[in-house]
């Protein structure tokens, strides 16, 4: 082995040593925005790339056929990132099948394209497989452009923070009620977000996950809604910061905006000043540049009651 080739291996190992302590101890915060998170996925990706590199590399350097590169490498893919992901679950996380997609597709990469790996193949199966693979790392790829082309969105939409006319905009919510973009209600020109507030839980609801988070140049938060239903509906609304999560102890309801609201038939029109938002934590004032969260809920329904959100937005 020469030193340039001693020198390449050494690094391999260096980086897939500092890669592997990343993959279980690293990762965006709570609040990081969803871009961030997507391309803290695609780590899994140039991670199982550099293995398989260092594994073709070391296995050609031992005179090792393609056909038992493929089979070592493809091996090592399986094993090893499946027992990322069972390890992982030991510090809270889930077992993800997108992340066994992502490592196969690193691997691929290299397996694919690294010259001499396919020599045994015809000519138009090498390009098929490169084809196929190119259109795997596209799919890979897609959940990143979505969340950058919808975060672009959003910007230029501000201080509208949510009005269900964009293709991507639901990704924004999350919560433990049923929702979905649906066509107009009476009054309203444009598509809105139809929230199905079930009897399943003690609180059902939903809430804006991704958001501008920079507050601090407006006066109110207005919410339109639409309520089909005859009997009313108390529905509570919960702002909190960045900092909610950092308050010992964590997420106290005294540490946030909460209050509710008596929705009747119709339409209505909640108005809330920020700075009642600002004051809502009594031991300190919310941080209006780093909202992270807005949450509609009911508590204890007895029955499954639909309301639909035309739009949230900031005003002065």
């Amino acid at each position: 082995m020469t030193t340039r080739q001693l020198l390449i291996f050494l690094c391999l190992l260096l980086t897939l040593g500092c890669a592997s302590i990343l993959l279980f101890y690293g990762g965006p915060g709570t609040y990081a925005i969803r871009s961030v998170k997507e391309l803290w996925n695609l780590g899994h990706v140039l991670y199982f790339a550099l293995l398989v590199l260092f594994i073709s590399r070391l296995l050609n350097y031992l005179n090792a056929s393609p056909k038992w590169i493929w089979l070592l490498s493809v091996l090592a893919t399986l094993i090893w990132g499946t027992s990322i992901e069972l390890i992982q679950q030991d510090s809270g996380r889930s077992f993800d099948l997108m992340d066994i997609a992502r490592d196969f597709c690193g691997a691929l990469v290299v397996l694919v394209f690294l010259p001499g790996l396919l020599s045994g193949f015809h000519q138009r199966i090498q390009q098929l497989a490169r084809y196929l693979v190119i259109c795997l790392l596209l799919y890979i790829l897609l959940p990143l452009m979505v969340a950058v082309s919808d975060e672009m969105i959003a910007t230029t939409q501000f201080p509208v923070l949510s009005n269900f006319e964009t293709p991507f905009e639901l990704d924004r919510w999350e919560g433990s009620a049923e929702f979905e973009i649906v066509n107009s209600a009476q009054g309203s020109s444009g598509a809105m977000i139809q929230i199905t507030l079930g009897t399943q839980e003690a609180y059902s609801g939903a809430g804006l996950r991704y958001l501008v988070s920079d507050w601090s140049d407006y006066h109110f938060l207005n919410l339109d809604i639409y309520y089909p239903h005859k009997t009313s509906l108390r529905l509570s609304l919960k702002v909190f910061d960045s900092r909610h999560q950092t308050v010992q102890p964590t997420f106290l309801s005294s540490d946030r905006f909460n209050r509710s609201y008596r929705l009747k038939n119709g339409w209505n029109r909640i108005l809330v000043p920020l700075r009642e938002i600002r004051k809502s934590p009594e031991s300190r004032e919310m941080d209006l540049t780093q909202i992270a969260r807005v949450q509609l809920f009911s508590r204890r329904l007895e029955q499954s009651l639909t309301i639909y959100l035309d739009r949230i937005y900031l005003s002065n």
